[in-house]
């Protein structure tokens, strides 16, 4: 998932999340999500996961070198949480999967359809008061943004219904210019940060240079389309997710 780190440094900074309660890459055991989701009110978990149909016990995060939490250890006493109030599922299938119940030839089945149990109701299920999760597998790229949109809304003083809206409405409606003007802001902090960060030779200088790195390529991407396109109009990119919970 190339933009997971863009998108996690982005949300960090939205809410000036401290460094020790960031876990990346290899730190991204079971072990380590449980422990963090005890000391926190608050998760983004950026990330695979995958949604079972036919074993939704078995649906799972997929975490550092194929590691996995399931639905099952979830439901699970030892996976309890009574201070979570919000976790930000940014991953594939996290709600209900429409994607995952179809056949062989693409029909869908549906006596699955009403199934209750999601990795997102298992959230609810440990403690959690909301949870933001995926009807169908997401574009990384478009995650990435309305994640960013999302959270400045929440950041911003918005309920998260609001924040929902206003972030399906910024990839439904905003142009290709503004997309730039606005990315254009975010890299050259970016590049501000990573210029202070080697001055200091700050261990984290490598990461930063990656996220610069990231939004200018994104930056490029958006190249491709006339200043009045709308990049991610279609509902794929903004239709996925929604909240479980308290709204």
């Amino acid at each position: 998932m190339p933009y997971t780190p863009l998108e996690c440094e982005w949300v960090a900074q939205t809410w000036n999340v401290p460094s020790q309660r960031r876990l990346q890459g290899r730190t991204v055991t079971p072990d380590s999500y449980l422990q963090l989701l005890k000391q926190v009110q608050a998760l983004l978990s950026s990330h695979h996961a995958t949604s079972r149909a036919d074993d939704p016990l078995n649906s799972h995060l997929l975490l550092a070198e194929e590691q996995k939490v399931t639905l099952r250890d979830l439901l699970s006493p030892l996976w309890c949480f009574p201070e979570l109030l919000e976790v930000f599922l940014s991953c594939c299938e996290t709600g209900l999967s429409f994607a995952g119940f179809r056949d062989q030839e693409g029909n869908l089945r549906r006596e699955l359809l009403d199934e209750p149990l999601s990795l997102g109701t298992g959230f609810l299920l440990a403690g959690a008061r909301a949870v933001i999760s995926s009807h169908w597998a997401v574009a990384d790229r478009a995650t990435a943004l309305f994640s960013r949109e999302y959270h400045r809304a929440r950041r911003a003083g918005e309920e998260r219904l609001t924040a929902l809206h206003q972030a399906r409405q910024a990839l439904r409606e905003t142009r290709q210019k503004d997309w730039r003007d606005s990315l254009t802001a975010d890299y050259q902090q970016a590049f501000q940060i990573w210029q202070q960060l080697r001055q200091t030779k700050d261990p984290n200088v490598n990461a930063a240079g990656a996220n610069y790195q990231k939004i200018g390529e994104l930056i490029k991407w958006l190249d491709d389309f006339a200043p009045d396109a709308v990049p991610f109009q279609d509902y794929r990119y903004w239709g996925a997710f929604y909240c479980l919970g308290l709204p």
